[in-house]
Parts: structure tokens; sequence; C-alpha cells
């Protein structure tokens, strides 16, 4: 049979996590201007970073912690203005071409893959000429 609670349990043990629309006690409002408060750091830190690579960095770290949603259009235009110079916008390694491939397809952008497959193409290029084929190939015996 159930064990009937008292209120006064339930004030003296409150549960660890609560809704944030639900103020504890008054103190809903420094809660809310403080989340206000880094809401501003984070658009500057979006908005001050001139690397495109660290805009996609920050936009996937929002994103992956669940507040893209709070930063919407100012995601929406570091992304814009990401994808209006695509053409001109060589970001140099793999991980940062994968990155804004993944970002701006999520974003519903027409990214062609043959973005992808050019710095691919062109870092195969690099690795050929760097090392003769036969140093690439080896031969451990077998047949």
């Amino acid at each position: 049979m159930p064990r009937k609670v008292d209120q006064s349990e339930i004030n003296q043990n409150p549960p660890l996590l609560r809704s944030p629309s639900f103020p504890i006690s008054g103190k809903g409002e420094v809660h809310t201007r403080r989340v206000e408060k880094l809401k501003g750091k984070a658009r500057i830190l979006l908005n001050n970073a001139g690397d495109p690579l660290h805009q996609l960095e920050l936009i996937d770290t929002l994103q992956r912690l669940g507040l893209g949603y709070n930063f919407k259009l100012e995601i929406e235009t570091i992304l814009h203005n990401i994808y209006s110079k695509t053409k001109t916008n060589d970001l140099g390694n793999l991980y940062a071409t994968a990155l804004q491939f993944r970002l701006l397809r999520q974003h519903g952008y027409h990214v062609p893959q043959v973005s992808f497959k050019d710095f691919i193409q062109s870092a195969l290029e690099a690795l050929y000429t760097k090392y003769p084929s036969g140093t690439l190939y080896k031969n451990d015996g077998g047949m």
C-alpha cells in the first residue's frame, strides 16, 4: 500500500531538478537574468568569431548542447554568409570541409557532393605527388 506523503516532507526534500518555468521561492528572476546574460555572451561570441571554421564549431557546439533554437537568427545569418562564399571559401582541411558540408546540409542548403569530392581528389593528388606509387603499396610476402 502506498505511503501517504505529507506536504512538509515535500517542502523539506525538494526535487533536484525543477522545470525552468517553475520558479523556486522567487529565485526564478535571478536565473532568468543569468540565462539572458549568458545568451548575450554567446551571441557576442558567434558574431565576433571572424574565422568561418570557428563560427561553424560554435554553431555545432550550440546545436549539440540543444541550445541552437535560442540563436536561430544568428545561425541562419552565419550559414547564409558561409554558403554565399562556398566557391571562394576554401577551409583547407577535411575536418573543416566536412563540418561545413554537414551543417549547411542540415539547415537546408544545397551543397553538392562535388565540393567534398574535389577536396578528397586534391588530397589524393597531393599524396600521390609526395609519395611515388611504388612506396604506397607494400607487399608483405603473400603469393
